[in-house]
């Protein structure tokens, strides 16, 4: 007796390909899903981590780190700011450590545009609103102007509750490094339009780029919120989240 094994018809084989190819299509977007929803809950542990050295540095100072402290010879890469004085660690030449290793907390997983290859991500940005930015006279930026004027770190000084104070936020730019602090501060996100050639994804400084449904924002009472500007509008969203002075107290 003759065994003969069957074998497929070119439709057969087609028919398997077709069924593969189609529950590929449905299992993907749910990879990409979760995925997506597991980086969100990382950059919301960072954020977390990073509230509670917030609380420890007012704890121990009894006001905020400033967003930026300019530095007297103008070396930014030795410059004190926010990040550098909750998790800073400096090499024997004055600069701060360029291992991305130690910038760990200030990367969000979600990131695709901030730093080059080798160097540390800067993905958390400050809001010098609250924070303030010191000069080299040691004075405030704008701390003549009543209705802008920061908050100098002082938490509890604001017009607002401390659950209405942004602290940090999500901000990609295309180049920030965490050894670099000059960038990772700012007084209101800048959007730029996406399509645009000159800058990456949705542009190189576009608040949501990180996770696209929207960006999180780190607040004065240490919690967590997912915002997306764009369901606001710009302007709006700005003027609620991003200054602390009178003019825009709610």
């Amino acid at each position: 007796m003759h065994c003969h094994s069957k074998r497929f018809t070119l439709i057969e084989l087609l028919v398997v390909i077709a069924i593969i190819a189609i529950l590929a299509g449905m299992l993907l977007p749910a990879l990409n899903n979760a995925r997506d929803t597991a980086r969100i809950s990382a950059c919301v542990n960072n954020q977390k981590q990073i509230g509670l050295s917030f609380a420890g540095y007012e704890a121990d100072n009894q006001r905020l780190p400033p967003s930026m402290i300019a530095p007297q010879d103008d070396d930014y890469y030795k410059a004190e700011a926010w990040s550098t004085l909750l998790f800073g660690k400096k090499m024997s030449n004055g600069k701060w450590s360029n291992n991305p290793l130690d910038w760990k907390i200030i990367e969000c997983p979600g990131d695709r545009i901030s730093g080059a290859a080798g160097v540390p991500k800067q993905s958390y940005w400050a809001c010098r609103q609250t924070l303030g930015y010191l000069q080299k006279d040691g004075t405030y930026w704008n701390d003549s102007n009543e209705a802008y004027r920061s908050m100098r770190g002082l938490l509890h000084k604001g017009f607002k509750s401390p659950s209405k104070i942004l602290l940090i936020t999500d901000y990609s730019q295309s180049g920030s490094r965490g050894d670099a602090p000059v960038q990772g501060v700012i007084e209101a996100p800048y959007i730029w339009k996406t399509g645009d050639t000159n800058f990456v994804d949705y542009g190189s400084r576009d608040i949501n780029a990180n996770h696209r449904k929207g960006a999180n924002h780190l607040f004065g009472d240490l919690h967590v919120e997912m915002i997306d500007y764009k369901k606001l509008g710009f302007q709006p969203y700005t003027n609620k989240y991003w200054y602390t002075g009178k003019a825009f107290a709610w």
